[in-house]
């Protein structure tokens, strides 16, 4: 928990310095601000609905805070928060309270990854238990990517519980952000010689016919996305109502490479091993995958 809290607390210091280099730099009562609010206002959103927490920032800062390193909402709402006060044409306690409103969302945000797990716990088991020795069974509805993570490392020949995974991914009620996964894989492996890699693979590589140790086994993020459409009508229906992937639902699993008999191996960590057919990862596959590699000394 120490790199989280050294990581909020100079992204807080950060956030101040911006806000107090804007506000001074900012003329009283300029229309500029109004533009800047939105502009800020509207980048924040943007960010947060789009970028935020997704697992290719750890390629650029691979640290076990990615998490809050990466989190660039808060800047954009301090920027906000800044132009708020030197808004026209409104009294001085409206200025100042959109500013007070965008600086407790900023805080709020920078807060986040520490405060979630605390307030909304998330229901599991504390003992592990194993599908056939080595997938990961998760012991509640949203622990798959703690449980994902287990079996990564155990395929790896690194020991983990999942419930010291649910932990160091900062788990909550309502699952796992990638980067929180990224930082349960970094903690996991901190004392050994692997350590986890964003991998830059297509479609194509998950898919291949080879055993490839560059390859296999890694971990992919799978499931609908929540807009747009990935296959026809009848064939989303299908995986929605007959295989139980709701619109918007992500969930991790293993990839340990081709089947025999076609398709791909996977670990599931709410069924455990199973062959997937190519349809199913074409349509499934969410564009992030990571992997266990040598450290390099």
């Amino acid at each position: 928990m120490l790199d989280l809290v050294v990581a909020t607390s100079v992204m807080i210091c950060l956030c101040l310095v911006i806000g107090w280099f804007v506000a001074s730099r900012m003329k009283r009562q300029s229309r500029l601000s109004s533009v800047v609010l939105c502009v800020s206002v509207f980048s924040a959103a943007g960010y947060v609905y789009f970028l935020n927490g997704m697992l290719t920032w750890a390629r650029f800062v691979p640290l076990t805070a990615a998490i809050v390193w990466t989190n660039f909402a808060p800047i954009f709402l301090c920027v906000a928060s800044a132009a708020a006060l030197a808004i026209p044409n409104r009294p001085l306690w409206r200025r100042g309270g959109l500013s007070l409103v965008l600086g407790v969302f900023a805080t709020a945000m920078l807060l986040q990854p520490i405060v979630q797990p605390v307030i909304r716990p998330v229901r599991h088991s504390r003992n592990t238990v194993w599908l056939g020795h080595d997938v990961c069974q998760q012991s509640g509805s949203v622990t798959c990517s703690p449980a994902a993570a287990a079996t990564l490392l155990k395929a790896n020949g690194i020991d983990a519980e999942e419930h010291q995974l649910v932990r160091w991914c900062l788990t909550d009620a309502l699952g796992t952000t990638s980067l929180g996964l990224w930082r349960g894989l970094r903690l996991a492996t901190a004392k050994t010689d692997l350590e986890p890699e964003v991998m830059d693979v297509t479609l194509e590589d998950l898919l291949s016919r080879e055993q490839r140790d560059d390859l296999f086994p890694c971990l992919i993020l799978v499931g609908f996305p929540r807009f747009g459409t990935v296959a026809s009508p009848e064939i989303e229906s299908r995986y929605i109502k007959d295989y139980g992937w709701p619109r918007g639902f992500r969930h991790s699993v293993v990839l340990y490479g081709p089947a025999e008999d076609g398709g791909v191996e996977v670990g599931d960590p709410s069924i455990g091993r199973e062959r997937w057919a190519k349809q199913d990862l074409e349509i499934l596959w969410r564009g992030e995958a990571v992997r266990l590699v040598r450290r390099e000394s």
